[in-house]
This record gives structure tokens, C-alpha cells and sequence, in this order.
């Protein structure tokens, strides 16, 4: 009306989340699914990273101001108060109710207060994740994280007390849930988690892909659970001594089996296609625990059958043919992969996901201007999907390329932090550099994570080892064989032994990997050093070497430029006693070419060669790129060149002498 002034306001027809979450609690029979919870929540993180990055902080997000409309759609509401300027002063305090905002001097709602704001401070965006993380608390186990008989009481649990960890309340929370809230509620807000955006799959991702668990359907408590352990639970046959007094991964692995004892009614089975897609999404993202990759082909072949046209369906299959591969080098492997990616290109020539695992696929097979194409078309469709970063990094690495592969696993780590398989590549690439402390403090942050991931302790054993701890390197090992017994870590146990000069020691465990991954040439190639040097048994690495070349030779024909191969071939080939075939496999190596680790391998070629001169000008070559003097010198076929005048004056020159770098 002309002359009167009006505002005008949306009309949000929808639930709050407030009542949602009670209505799961109370076990309405159209009660959201938990899957269905956390999708409320990555939508509520991605409406706060947008609000964030204008500038903007909400100061009193609780479940009470999100909204879920009848479509799934979440609204976050009552951003007017988020305008609140900080009273300056003494004595600006006010009286707070428990269920409604009140404006003053302490703002927001105090079950959902950030400490800072409990104390009266001024508040940031993080003061919003830490709300963030109390409703993420309370939606997947029924109860809130701070309790108190009246406000004064609430809030100095806010400040001061440590929450019940939201795995005790509901031992079925995924461990990357729980990870997740750790991080949102750190009372210090700069060690808090910096940014919500990457969280729960958002810019990219998938939901089930974030979740990691076996199941894709978990209970939330139908009332508040009290403090402790429940009767029901103790009743299923873990005793609670064990289970509150187990390091982090036994924890874990403990929490997996009382998911398997729920009642069924509480793990809802794949119906759809989707469903099915979901399912073998969850498990790929926790590829390292046995079986999974295995069960994740099934869920993604089950997805296929009910919707022959599902793209998601056909990638997912094929990155699952890619894990299969990197546990099982068989070619077969990888022609099922390739098969699988094109058929999702074919189906969805715009679907980012599938042009990055045909990227994959093809970096794998040593295709690497192809990979390059279907990389860049990912990212162009997703710029955002850590996961085409992982694959970018992955070709990089391949190209030789390592610094802008580092960077691209960075750039990956910034958008989702706690994707453990992004943190173990870079450990990897880090460590394959010679900068073995960053390996491992990038890898330690991962197993704070994901404490129960095999594959993450084999990894950061390999650096300790190059620390020159060895010890604690062997316990990291056995602690993945304990997680999951595995070829590759029976390896890397061996090696261990090996370069301990413990060679009879080391013939068990890499008789175990060949055992286990008869494909691999590395494994057969370690098992015959270890045959050439344990007392009485020489005669049986001919044997070895000879398969550990046919499999080397077979790997080169998919990737006929790789100088790891080309070198290790020529090692094989000169301990058979071809001396003209080792040469040649030398000169095939790219003058760029000149890793630490590479021009070691080359060094003990020339030096099996007798061409002494070229041995000590490519250890030379090695230390100077970074690599250990020490694993030089527990080399057993460099025993004679380390009497060498030449060697002992680049030894004393390297910067190295004292350990590993």
C-alpha cells in the first residue's frame, strides 16, 4: 500500500529439524533414515559456507532455525540476528532462556553456543561450526553433547568440559562422523575446523562416500541414551573394559562388530539402483578393509541390474576394478575398469566422475596424454571434487612431475581435510621425495582419523624405517598385519628385515607376499635378494629373478616409459647374469629421470656391471637428490664400493652422514 512501509518475508512450508530429530527418536515409522539426517546436514554446512563467505555469521544456528521442506530441501533461518555487535565493557551480561535467542550481550541459544560465545567473547564463523557440530552431535545419536540444571550450569560445561564421545552414546556412528564432530568442537576455535565446506561429501563428493561404513542405514537412539554404556549393548558380548580401554584402531574395529550386532531393523538393505550405488560408494572410501572392495563390485553390479543406464554405477565399478588391481596386478583388472569408465562416459559424456576414473584407468595402463584429456574434462565439469585431484596428482606422478602433483593432493586436502586417501598419497609422494618427517606427519594426522586403516600404518612404517626407527617401524607394521594381513606389508616387513641385515629373517614374509600377490614383480624380485643372501639358499633366487623379469617385462608393455621398471628390470637382469639385457634396460632410462631413490637403483646396476666409476657418479646423483646415506649403506651389493677412497669422500661430503633425511 502507497505510504506504508512493509517488509516482505518467504513463506517456508516445511518441519524444523527440531522435530524431525524428535520424531527419529521417537520412532515414527516416516522418520528420516540416518543417511537422510546427514544429508540435512551437509545441506545446513553448504547454506553456512556460502553464508560464510560473504561475510556473514549466524550466531544461533540450532535445529530449531533449520527448516526441512516436504521436497528434502534445508533452510537455514533467522539469519537477521545474525547482526549483533559485541557490547563493549564490563557488566554486559544477560539473562538467557534455554529454548529461545535472546538479544544482548551473550548471543544465541546456550545448548548450541559456541564457548566463546558462553563467555562473552567476540565470535567468528567458527563459532558456527562449533554449532554445527553440537546439531551433527545430536542428530546422529539422540542426545545433546552439554547438559546442565540450569544456564549458569550449561554454559560452563560449553567452556570447560569435554563432551561424551558421540561413539559411546551410539556406538554405530561412523568413525568419520565422529571424526568429523571432533573437529567441528574444539573449544580452542584455532584448532577448531577452519571451513565447513567439504564436509559430509558437499563439493562433490557423495554422502555414502563421506559416511565410510559398511552399512548405509544406521540407528539413532530412540531416546536420549544416558551416559554410559547400555545394558543391550554389553549384552551382545563385548566387555566394556575392553572396549573403554582399547587404543583408537582396536576401538574402531570393535565398533564395526557392534554394528553387526544391532538389531536388523536397524540396517535398512539396498532397495534401489541408487541405494545400491550408495552402498558400494561407502565401501570403496574404506577400500583398505578386507572384503570391501570385493563387496562394493557386488553393490555396483546389483545398481547396474536394476538401471543398466546408471553412469555413477558403471565409474563406481570401474574405481572399484582399479583397487582390485592395485591389491591383485592382473591385467584382467584393468580391462574390466577401462570397460566399466567408458561405458559411464558413454552413458553421461558430461559426468566429471566418470571422465576422472577413465583418467585413472588410463594412468594406470601408462596412457598418459589420454589420461591427461579425460582428466581436464573432469575438472572442468567439477572443479571442486578432491577426487579429481587425487587422479590428477596420480598422473603428474606418472609424468614425473612431482611438485605440481604435491600440489594438486594439497589442493585436494584443502577442499575435504580428512579424506585419508588423499593424505595417504601425499604421504607416499612425500616420502618417494626423501622428505620422510613430512611423510609421517602427514600420515599421522590421517591415522588420527582413521585409526584402523591398514593401510595407512604400512605407510608410515616406511618413513620411520628411513628415520632410522626401526623399531617403532616394525610395530606400524604388525599393527597392519593385525588391521588386515596384506601382500604388500608382508613385503615391506621383509625389506625391513632385510636392510637389517636379518636375511634368513626376511625370506618368511616375503615368501607370505608371493603367496599373496603372485603377480607382482617387486615381490618376487625382494624374495629372490632375500634367497641371494640367507645362508644356504642362493640357489633358489635364480628361480625368483626370472619371474620377477617376466613380470616386469609383461608391466612394461603397458607402460613402456617408466624408468622404476626400466631400472629394476636391469637389476634383475644383471643378478641372472645378462649383462647385455641390463644395459640395455639402462639405456632406456629419460636423462630427466633422477630421483633420489632411481639413481640408487641405477647405482647398484652399474655396480653388479662392474662399471664402478658409473655406480659412484649415480650415487652421487642420489644423495644429492635427497636420498639416504644410510639405506646406502646397508646395501649388501654395495659392500665392496663402500671401500672405495671415492666413496668414503662423497659419503663425508653428502650432508647426510648422520641418518636419514
Amino acid at each position: 500500500m502507497e505510504g506504508v512501509d512493509f517488509i516482505a518475508m518467504e513463506f517456508i512450508e516445511g518441519t524444523p529439524l527440531n522435530r524431525v530429530l524428535a520424531g527419529r527418536k521417537a520412532g515414527e515409522a516416516n522418520a528420516p533414515s540416518f543417511l537422510k539426517l546427514l544429508e540435512y546436514a551437509r545441506q545446513t554446512a553448504s547454506a553456512l559456507t556460502k553464508a560464510h563467505a560473504k561475510g556473514i555469521v549466524h550466531r544461533d544456528l540450532k535445529p530449531a532455525n533449520i527448516m526441512v521442506t516436504p521436497e528434502g530441501i534445508v533452510k537455514v533461518l533467522d539469519f537477521g540476528l545474525a547482526k549483533w555487535t559485541e557490547p563493549e565493557g564490563e557488566g554486559a551480561g544477560a539473562h538467557l532462556e534455554t529454548g529461545l535467542t535472546n538479544a544482548g550481550a551473550v548471543m544465541g541459544t546456550p545448548a548450541y553456543m559456541s564457548p566463546e560465545q558462553a563467555l562473552g567473547e567476540k565470535v567468528d564463523w567458527r563459532s558456527d561450526i562449533f554449532s554445527f557440530g553440537v546439531i551433527l552431535y545430536e542428530l546422529v545419536s539422540g542426545a545433546r553433547p552439554f547438559a546442565g540444571a540450569n544456564t549458569v550450569a550449561l554454559l560452563k560445561q560449553i567452556v570447560h568440559a569435554e563432551p561424551v564421545p558421540v561413539v559411546q552414546v551410539n556406538p554405530a556412528v561412523p568413525e568419520r562422523v565422529a571424526a568429523l564432530i571432533d573437529a567441528c568442537m574444539k573449544k580452542d576455535r584455532d584448532q577448531r575446523l577452519q571451513s565447513l565446506a567439504g564436509v559430509l561429501g558437499e563439493g562433490g563428493g557423495t554422502m555414502a562416500s563421506f559416511v565410510g561404513t559398511l552399512a548405509p542405514e544406521v540407528a539413532v537412539p530412540p531416546v536420549e541414551v544416558p551416559r554410559k554404556w547400555s545394558t543391550a549393548v554389553l549384552a551382545s558380548g563385548l566387555a566394556a573394559v575392553a572396549l573403554l580401554g582399547a587404543g583408537g584402531w582396536q576401538r574402531a574395529a570393535i565398533a564395526d562388530r557392534v554394528l553387526a550386532l544391532l538389531p536388523a531393523r536397524s540396517v535398512a538393505v539396498p532397495v534401489t539402483a541408487y541405494e545400491h550405488y550408495q552402498l558400494g560408494a561407502t565401501l570403496l572410501e574404506r577400500y583398505d578393509r578386507q572384503g570391501n572392495v570385493d563387496k562394493a563390485i557386488e553393490a555396483f553390479q546389483k545398481a547396474i541390474q536394476l538401471d543398466a543406464q546408471s553412469a555413477p554405477a558403471y565409474a563406481g565399478l570401474a574405481q572399484g576394478y582399479v583397487f582390485r588391481y592395485a591389491v591383485a596386478p592382473d591385467a584382467q583388472w584393468l580391462r574390466l575398469a577401462r570397460e566399466s569408465a567408458e561405458k559411464s562416459v558413454q552413458i553421461a559424456p558430461s559426468l566429471g566422475m566418470a571422465h576422472a576414473v577413465l583418467g585413472k584407468v588410463m594412468t594406470t595402463q601408462g596412457q598418459l596424454s589420454d589420461a591427461e584429456r579425460e582428466l581436464d574434462a573432469a575438472f572442468l565439469d567439477n572443479p571442486k571434487d578432491p577426487l579429481v585431484f587425487l587422479y590428477r596428482a596420480n598422473l603428474l606422478t606418472a609424468q614425473q612431475k612431482r611438485l605440481e602433483a604435491e600440489k594438486e593432493l594439497r589442493a585436494g586436502l584443502a577442499l575435504e581435510p580428512n579424506r585419508w586417501l588423499l593424505s595417504e598419497n601425499l604421504g607416499s609422494l612425500l616420502y618417494r621425495r626423501g622428505d620422510y618427517g613430512d611423510a609421517l606427519a602427514v600420515l599421522n594426522q590421517a591415522l588420527r582419523l582413521t585409526p584402523d586403516n591398514a593401510i595407512l600404518h604400512r605407510t608410515a612404517a616406511t618413513s620411520l624405517y628411513m628415520l632410522n626407527r626401526y623399531d617403532e617401524a616394525a610395530a606400524e607394521f604388525q599393527k597392519s598385519l593385525e588391521i588386515q594381513p596384506s601382500a604388500v606389508v608382508y613385503n615391506n616387513l621383509g625389506t625391513l628385515r632385510f636392510f637389517q641385515g636379518r636375511f634368513g629373517d626376511a625370506v618368511a614374509p616375503l615368501e607370505k607376499a608371493v603367496e599373496l600377490s603372485a603377480g607382482n614383480y617387486l615381490y618376487w624380485g625382494n624374495l629372490g635378494d632375500a634367497y641371494r643372501w640367507a645362508p644356504g639358499q642362493r640357489d633358489k633366487s635364480k628361480t625368483t629373478y626370472t619371474r620377477a623379469a617376466q613380470l616386469a617385462r609383461a608391466e612394461l608393455e603397458r607402460k613402456p616409459n617408466d624408468p622404476d621398471l626400466h631400472s629394476r628390470l636391469a637389476i634383475y637382469l644383471a643378478k641372472l647374469g645378462d649383462p647385455q639385457g641390463s644395459r640395455a634396460e639402462l639405456g632406456k632410462l629419460p636423462s630427466t629421470a633422477k630421483s633420489g631413490l632411481l639413481m640408487f637403483r641405477v647405482a647398484i646396476a652399474w655396480e653388479l656391471l662392474g662399471e664402478r666409476d658409473k655406480a659412484l657418479t649415480a650415487l652421487g646423483e642420489s644423495l644429492g637428490a635427497g636420498y639416504s646415506l644410510n639405506e646406502i649403506e646397508h646395501e649388501p651389493e654395495l659392500v665392496a664400493l663402500r671401500a672405495d677412497r671415492r666413496y668414503q669422500l662423497l659419503a663425508a661430503t653428502s650432508g647426510t652422514a648422520t641418518g636419514k633425511k
